[in-house]
């Protein structure tokens, strides 16, 4: 696809240009074709670069007439058996105007929602019409335009996501531009995957301000990216169930409102010091669309035990959406739970083919023989749920018939 966008690109702007020659049609040949990349870089990386013209002037004919050819000299050189030690280190140091200057880019990057790049592509096309617009029409169908844009009413849905941390749990429950984020995955000292999936993917739904961050319990894979997220998105509130700080708790009884959604804690019954699986924090999570009631469970890693005291305080209830509890492992999923939750959908986290072999086909199987629709992060990527009316729509990440060949063939253990 980018192959084709780019030949048509080029073509596209040869056209616009038509006999300019010179200084102007070297300028104008790159502005134009920078303007006309913008729709497939924000397609794609859900962002655009605000000083990539600037950079592209300087360095593709840097790299063109610098880079590459001492880089085949030097190369050229070695073949022959001649030295290109002064070569390679010419070439070292004809790279750090971009070592110099790279680091400011990220300065300059403009993130930006698929809602918005809608506007900017029909401002790039209004642009690139002068030829065959008058001034007057012009101008008449930005006004029209740009008014139309900026009355649109943003409906505040509600969307749950289940994002594909791996071993893990992060889930994203998105209304309007805000979200609040139960969980957010593992961290190591060089890699977290706050920073690789959440943070990318909440921008990417156009979430604008992190309302705030439940911590089911203390566990790596479960809180590892709490400092990157809080230093990244600054929520409002932070909600666990140890005892401290300055987090609010989240123990049984705990309720509080945001714009339509309402959330209960439904365990742990007390504050601990340390949250283990156990003392996983478990929240219902309520919203009301036109005449119908959702509802969510998000149920960390609770254990049978846990489960067995839950399911004494509770009327059983009917449930849209559940977390499977620890990422479907044997521990978890007990008899008592399943006759006090009846859940449409059931999703479990993972990561594929995983040292701890999770979910455990045992699990998996009594969630679809008690009618639950079975989805598995490992699996399908990314799991997310829209509540439109009377109708929850569900997509996942990955699609058994869209997914690329490579990616089916790697799955498929085909080397």
């Amino acid at each position: 696809m980018a192959l084709f966008f780019a030949v048509g690109a080029l073509l596209l702007t040869l056209t616009l240009l038509g006999k300019t020659r010179g200084v102007i049609a070297i300028v104008s040949l790159h502005l134009v074709l920078s303007g006309l990349f913008i729709p497939l870089i924000g397609f794609l990386f859900h962002g655009i670069p605000l000083l990539s013209a600037a950079y592209n002037f300087v360095f593709v004919p840097w790299f063109s007439f610098c880079i590459v050819p001492l880089t085949l000299l030097a190369a050229a050189n070695n073949i022959m058996g001649f030295s290109s030690d002064c070569l390679w280190l010419l070439l070292d140091h004809a790279l750090l105007p971009l070592d110099l200057l790279l680091p400011y880019a990220s300065s300059f990057w403009a993130p930006m929602v698929h809602s918005q790049l809608i506007f900017v592509v029909v401002l790039l096309v209004i642009v690139l019409s002068f030829k065959w617009l008058s001034t007057s029409m012009t101008t008449a169908v930005f006004v029209v335009f740009s008014t139309q844009y900026f009355m649109m009413h943003r409906e505040e849905k509600v969307s749950v996501h289940f994002l594909d941390v791996g071993h893990g749990l992060s889930v994203a429950i998105v209304q309007g531009d805000e979200a609040v984020v139960y969980d957010t995955g593992r961290a190591t000292p060089t890699f977290s995957m706050a920073e690789a999936v959440l943070i990318p993917n909440l921008r990417a739904l156009g979430v604008k301000r992190l309302e705030g961050l439940i911590l089911s319990h203390a566990d790596n894979d479960h809180a590892g990216g709490e400092a990157d997220l809080k230093q990244n998105m600054d929520p409002t509130w932070i909600r666990r169930p140890e005892g401290g700080g300055q987090a609010n708790s989240c123990i049984r009884g705990d309720r509080w409102k945001w714009g339509a959604v309402d959330f209960e804690v439904l365990w742990p019954p007390v504050r601990v010091t340390r949250a283990y699986n156990p003392h996983s924090c478990v929240i219902l999570v309520t919203y009301q669309e036109t005449d119908r009631t959702y509802r969510l469970l998000l149920t960390g890693d609770i254990e049978k035990v846990s489960e067995i005291l839950l399911s004494r305080e509770l009327e059983p209830l009917s449930i849209d959406v559940m977390s499977v509890p620890h990422h479907g492992s044997k521990t978890s999923s007990s008899r008592y739970l399943h006759q006090t939750i009846d859940a449409d959908y059931a999703v479990a986290s993972n990561q594929f083919d995983s040292r701890w072999q999770l979910p455990s086909p045992i699990i998996r199987e009594q969630y679809q023989n008690n009618g639950s629709i079975w989805y598995e992060t490992g699996r399908s990527g990314q799991v997310s749920f829209q509540f439109i009316g009377q109708e929850i729509i569900v997509s996942t990440a990955r699609s058994d018939y869209l997914a690329p060949w490579y990616r089916q063939m790697l799955r498929s253990r085909v080397e």
